[in-house]
């Protein structure tokens, strides 16, 4: 890949540099929390009509694999401290589609969640 593009721009400078741990976002929203720092990472879920958020810094205070109900199904919630990923299974062991976002993000789309909080 070529640096010349014809446009004047550094292409050695990340131009998302901080923007995680910063609370200032590239763009208005309607609705917001102040639940967790607007890029506090989430896992979101949807089933069968209930949303629910995961929020990472929640799941670091457990051990995984977390049992939890959404709506009427029984779920496990795996998080993987190392990688910073997570899996969430049915009673089946079957993956439940889900999405992994900053906490603002979720919040806007899905501002009646239910959010998970370490006992």
């Amino acid at each position: 890949m070529s640096n010349d593009t014809g446009y004047r721009r550094d292409y050695d400078r990340d131009p998302y540099k901080g923007y995680e741990t910063s609370e200032r976002l590239m763009f208005e929203v309607n609705t917001k929390s102040q639940k967790y720092h607007p890029k506090e990472k989430v896992m979101g879920v949807e089933l069968g009509g209930a949303t629910k958020a995961y929020p990472f810094s929640e799941l670091n205070k457990v051990a995984s694999p977390i049992k939890d109900v959404l709506g009427k199904t029984n779920v496990q919630i795996f998080y993987d401290r190392k990688t910073k990923t997570v899996v969430i299974r049915d009673k089946n062991n079957r993956e439940i589609p889900s999405v992994v976002g900053f906490w603002f993000a979720w919040y806007v789309f899905h501002p009646e969640t239910r959010v998970f909080s370490a006992k």
